[in-house]
């Protein structure tokens, strides 16, 4: 949920293959924006907007309550009024008792006006 990059909110909600459980095995709910470089367009460009974000919120993982925190660096390949294609790579912080984890999740995804 959000508009635009400026500012989001994220609630994902993952369940491990072969789990038994009938809730989600791992909960992060975030939020957080993107900014373009005004170097590099701005954000204006049809092809290769390049951005970088960061996000910060909740995390429920096997149990442990945890401080979630990350960082994104990304690439709109392809941007009109209608659609947006882009990829990035976040790196996810989980902070908590006692310890704390770091992963990195590449993505790819599409956006579309309805």
């Amino acid at each position: 949920m959000g508009v635009g990059r400026d500012g989001n909110f994220e609630l994902d909600a993952l369940h491990r293959n072969g789990s038994s459980s009938h809730s989600p095995d791992v909960l992060l709910l975030t939020a957080g924006g993107d900014v373009y470089s005004d170097f590099l367009g701005g954000g204006r460009r049809r092809f290769l907007n390049p951005y970088l974000g960061l996000r910060v919120g909740y995390a429920r993982v096997a149990g442990a309550n945890d401080l979630a925190g990350a960082g994104t660096i990304g690439v709109e390949l392809f941007k009109s009024r209608y659609a947006t294609i882009d990829t990035d790579v976040r790196v996810l912080g989980l902070f908590g008792k006692p310890n704390s984890e770091l992963g990195i999740e590449p993505t790819l995804g599409a956006n579309v006006a309805f």
